[in-house]
């Protein structure tokens, strides 16, 4: 069950209030992408994860706050045009803009995760050129984040963090880089279920399989686990 508020918030930057989408309370039940998008209901809330300022166009986690270089960012001409940009959907541009301003502070994990986002909603929309891009840019940011030495909360265990980096290439069509990723995985002699989750990317890239897929199918191939896993739970969990 999913409860939503809508709240009145006043701007960190223009000072205008706008009515926002809160969510209050929400669950997630089955198992998620392997890129991690979210089971119901919790999926059903991703378009509020980001709140825009109807006003002057700032978007962030939460605009009543002001985050470090937001002011400068949001008067720049290219975060403008993204916001007017029809060739991604309304909440795919509102996650890129916050993705800007991340990037703009350095915050290369947060800017990839948002520029992944957006590209669900290009999926949803069927918008794939939309898609692409937005994957490329997760890319781009999660390698800038492990380049410094960063790693993405949640992807601790060995092997992990390659599933959702093979994911992305596989996603955009770059299966070699896919496969190699998943044999670095490989290589850190992962758990069962994250070694299944590599070769099951390895297969799919070989076969240049470019669609969404869950981590059920995954779970399918390991006999027992869908009876043992707690329902919801993330993949680099289970070990």
């Amino acid at each position: 069950m999913t409860t939503i508020l809508k709240v009145e918030t006043e701007c960190a930057l223009c000072g205008q209030v706008s009515l926002q989408t809160v969510v209050a309370d929400t669950e997630r039940l089955g198992m998620p992408d392997l890129d991690t998008r979210p089971p119901e209901s919790l999926r059903s809330t991703l378009p509020f994860w980001v709140k825009r300022c109807r006003h002057c166009g700032y978007c962030a986690r939460d605009i009543d706050r002001e985050y470090p270089l937001a002011d400068q960012m949001t008067r720049r001409a290219d975060y403008q045009a993204l916001l007017r940009k029809r060739t991604y959907p309304e909440s795919a541009r509102s996650f890129l803009a916050w993705a800007m301003i991340q990037e703009a502070n350095a915050e290369y994990l947060g800017a990839g995760w948002s520029a992944l986002h957006a590209a669900w909603f290009c999926d949803d929309a069927g918008k794939t050129a939309a898609a692409v891009h937005c994957r490329q840019q997760a890319l781009l940011h999660f390698e800038r984040a492990r380049r410094g030495g960063k790693t993405l909360p949640g992807f601790e265990d060995p092997g992990a963090e390659e599933i959702l980096l093979a994911d992305l290439y596989r996603r955009i069509g770059q299966f070699e880089h896919a496969v190699a990723v998943c044999r670095q995985g490989l290589d850190k002699h992962p758990s069962q279920v994250v070694a299944r989750t590599l070769e099951h990317e390895i297969i799919l890239s070989i076969g240049t399989d470019r669609d969404c897929h869950s981590l059920l199918e995954v779970a399918g191939l390991i006999p027992g686990l869908i009876e043992i896993v707690p329902v919801g739970t993330q993949f680099t969990a289970l070990n």
